[in-house]
């Protein structure tokens, strides 16, 4: 999946409400804005704007040797939580222009 990168972090800490551990980390992408008209709802818009992928705090490192905004081709996995199955980025690659041999 190719994405228009903005950034990467990782949080790390104790939880204040479970009192456990968490480590995660996230990729910053930039996303059009969406136009929703329904029933209930209506949003108008135009540009751009961010949204967060969960990313592997493992794969965290991978991601220093870019510099930022820049697109990339994201590594794709998934894992089990409480909500089921998920998506999680677990890599990236520069694309390759085209013309050129990988």
């Amino acid at each position: 999946m190719r994405v228009h990168a903005l950034g990467v972090y990782q949080m790390t800490g104790i939880s204040k409400k479970s009192g456990q551990p968490y480590n995660m980390a996230k990729l910053v992408i930039q996303v059009p804005v969406e136009i929703v008209a329904n029933a209930t709802m209506k949003r108008l818009g135009f540009g751009f704007g961010s949204k967060e992928l969960d990313l592997e705090p493992e794969a965290l490192q991978k991601f220093s040797q870019f510099q930022f905004p820049l697109d990339l081709d994201v590594e794709v996995g998934s894992r089990v939580s409480s909500f089921g199955l998920e998506a999680i980025i677990t890599g990236a690659t520069k694309p390759v222009p085209m013309g050129r041999a990988a």
